[in-house]
């Protein structure tokens, strides 16, 4: 069986865990559903949408993983043990709210 994802948006009717920031999805929030088969191990995951556009933007480009790899950018933001100083700045200036999330009481 081949390697395939879905992603869906879907309005949160229980609370929920975001695979990337490790907060919780409030009742009535819209996250980010994922499910499928990668090399042969069935994922899924949960994702407040701010994260998963992080995710995205710090982990692909146009043509495709930045990293060569693909499951190397498979790994969730809180996953990644390669945050720099420059990255977290980074996070701040484009996704203030995941930077928050991940950072505010470590910083």
């Amino acid at each position: 069986m081949g390697d395939f994802i879905s992603s869906s948006t879907h309005k949160s009717r229980k609370i929920h865990k975001c695979n990337h920031c490790g907060q919780v999805i409030e009742i009535g929030s819209i996250y980010e559903k994922t499910a499928g088969v990668f090399q042969g191990d069935f994922i899924a995951a949960k994702s407040h949408l701010e994260c998963e556009k992080a995710w995205y933007f710090f982990n692909w480009d146009k043509d495709g993983p930045k990293w060569g790899d693909p499951y190397d950018g498979a790994l969730p933001l809180s996953d990644m043990d390669w945050w720099e100083d420059v990255d977290k700045e980074l996070m701040l200036e484009k996704f203030p709210i995941v930077h928050e999330r991940m950072w505010a009481s470590n910083d």
